[in-house]
Parts: structure tokens; C-alpha cells; sequence
């Protein structure tokens, strides 16, 4: 584990510069994606794009008085809940899902998302980060860097 300058920690080295370059929105970025972050025990936020698969570590690893947004269900729709975790550090579940939403709501949002993220984008405050690219014929290698977790950024499959 590395621990980042304000308090945070990620699980290689690596990460720790990328994490270090780019601010989040919570008082101690964490890196959510690398496993090591589940022997912590004291994250403050996390998005969560997998849903059932890892719900319980995610659970476990927030700390007191802090939150969990289910995004996506990418790793299952159903799990357990053991509310004994739940209740004793005060933990807050938000989940949000556009497939329900109204048309209206739907362009709401991309309204705001094109004012406030793409205009960010536009002007270079956001950048996507491109970890590695691959040739079509290196699908199966992209792949099995994309499950190791070793990356930090997108994996380009190009012609």
C-alpha cells in the first residue's frame, strides 16, 4: 500500500502518482478499483459499478458515518445484506439508474452533463487516460490486462 499526500491510500505505486494527479471528490481518494483496498477499513466514499459481487467488501471496507453509490450491476443484480454493518457504522446506500427514469429526465441530465462535464472536458480540466493500446490480433492479452487489474485508465483495442 502507498499513501497518497492528503491521507489517502491505492495499492501500487503507480496508481499512487496517477491518484495524485487528478483531485475526486472525497475526502480521501481511494483506489476502488485495486483489491488491497478492501484490508483498509476506512474509505469514505465508493462508486460502485459492479453491484452484487462486491457489496459486502464494500460494505465492510466504508467508514463510519460514510457512503456506498451502487451505479451498475455489472458483477449481479442480487445479494445479501447483512444490516448488522449497516447499523453499526451508520452507513448510507444510494443507487441511481437511468433505465427507469423519464424521457425528460434523461435530457435533463445530459443537459447538465454536457454543460458541466463535457465543458470541462472541452477546456482540458478533464482528460481521459489511456493506459495501453492494442492491436485487434492482442484482444486476448488486452483482456487479461484488463482482469488483472494492473491498469489505471482505458485499454484501446485498435485495427
Amino acid at each position: 500500500m502507498y499513501q497518497l499526500q492528503d491521507g489517502g491510500f491505492c495499492g501500487t505505486n503507480k496508481r499512487r502518482n496517477w491518484w495524485q494527479r487528478f483531485a475526486l471528490l472525497c475526502k480521501h481518494p481511494s483506489d476502488v478499483v485495486h483489491t488491497d483496498i478492501y484490508s483498509l477499513a476506512g474509505v469514505d466514499v465508493i462508486l460502485d459499478i459492479l453491484g452484487a459481487a462486491y457489496f459486502q467488501r464494500n460494505l465492510d471496507a466504508l467508514n463510519f458515518d460514510e457512503r456506498l453509490f451502487v451505479i451498475g450491476t455489472m458483477g449481479g443484480l442480487v445479494t445479501e445484506l447483512d444490516l448488522r454493518v449497516v447499523l453499526a457504522k451508520r452507513l448510507t446506500i444510494q443507487a441511481a439508474g437511468l433505465r427507469s427514469r423519464s424521457r425528460e429526465n434523461k435530457a435533463f441530465i445530459l443537459s447538465e452533463t454536457e454543460k458541466n462535464v463535457w465543458s470541462a472536458i472541452a477546456a482540458g480540466k478533464v482528460k481521459t487516460v489511456i493506459y495501453k493500446h492494442f492491436r485487434f490480433s492482442q484482444a486476448a492479452e488486452a483482456h487479461q490486462l484488463m482482469e488483472s487489474s494492473r491498469h489505471v485508465g482505458k485499454i484501446l483495442l485498435l485495427p
